[in-house]
């Protein structure tokens, strides 16, 4: 038996978040995904809300660094706590890798969340959200576990949400009813999709997980941490299977995700702490410079710097930095 939920909120936007585009999967066939895009609406953005925060007498581009950034990085100005808000002319991308992404977002999530130490879980979707999450954690001296979660993908264009799936007893699977529609996509095609990722689900748990104690969420603050959010199938999944758990606090946390998405989902979480958002958005590894595959072994590393068992009264022994 599988919990069903039926969504159709992901319509008009492509695995690359590419609105209108509910079939295009390659960044490349829209002259608007591209890098040069990417810094051209940064820029705009930034003039903009300069513009706009000037009018209104807000602060200042000047204005002092926060203090947890400045430790960071003395040389950071107040904007870079939101770095879509600043422009740029430097021929760069958002994030230089995961790593970079991880201890940006950390320095927010700590601002608006105050959670640190046992009152917070960070909960990473593998692979890509684990190095993210890793930095969070280790900045919020929280524990780190998983949650392991599936695309279903359009069995011709693999790339295309059309659900979700994320472990528990049942699974919880989502169906993208408006992607089915456009696809083609008959019930018993989803399912046999379905049976491939929870197969997977399973071997990632044994992979990554074996014997490690997993780490309740209840009455706590629980940071649910992927990589991007293009249409949000994957983390909605997630927030939905977290949820389950009973935390006091939900929150998502991402570095970069789509206007749209990021509206579309505020409902399934307490809070949502984005970087940077983009509308159209492009494939999430265009806005890093270094977008490499995360491995097994990669999580497997990551996982074993966070003691699992040990976390609870022990500030401080939670993860060792590589």
């Amino acid at each position: 038996m599988v919990a069903l939920v039926s969504n159709d909120a992901d319509q008009g936007r492509g695995s690359g978040g590419l609105p209108g585009c509910p079939l295009s999967i390659d960044p490349s066939e829209s002259p608007s995904c591209s890098r040069t895009h990417i810094r051209h609406a940064r820029e705009r953005t930034s003039l903009g809300e300069r513009s706009c925060r000037s009018a209104a007498g807000g602060t200042s581009a000047d204005a002092p660094a926060d203090p947890a950034m400045q430790e960071a990085d003395p040389k950071r100005r107040a904007e870079d706590r939101h770095p879509r808000h600043r422009l740029s002319m430097e021929p760069m991308m958002p994030f230089t890798d995961r790593k970079d992404a991880g201890r940006r977002l950390a320095a927010e999530v700590a601002r608006r969340t105050g959670a640190r130490g046992a009152d917070c879980v960070v909960v990473a979707l593998p692979r890509g959200g684990v190095p993210v999450a890793a930095e969070i954690a280790a900045a919020l001296d929280a524990p780190l576990d998983l949650v392991l979660v599936r695309k279903i993908g359009v069995p011709r264009q693999p790339e295309l949400a059309m659900g979700a799936v994320a472990e528990g007893e049942p699974p919880l699977v989502e169906r993208n009813t408006a992607t089915m529609r456009l696809a083609g996509i008959s019930a018993a095609e989803f399912d046999r999709v379905l049976e491939k990722e929870l197969a997977e689900i399973e071997r990632r748990r044994r992979a990554y997980l074996g014997g490690r104690p997993r780490i309740s969420v209840a009455g706590k603050t629980a940071v649910v941490v992927d990589d991007g959010l293009a249409t949000g199938a994957s983390a909605r999944a997630a927030l939905r299977a977290v949820g389950l758990g009973a935390p006091q606090r939900l929150l998502l946390a991402v570095p970069v995700g789509a206007t749209e998405t990021l509206e579309a989902m505020r409902a399934e979480a307490d809070d949502i702490i984005c970087l940077e958002d983009y509308d159209p958005f492009c494939a999430i590894g265009l806005y890093y410079d270094d977008f490499r595959q995360v491995s097994d072994l990669e999580v497997k590393e990551i996982l074993s710097r966070f003691d699992a068992g040990q976390f609870v009264g022990h500030p401080g022994s939670h993860a060792r930095r590589a």
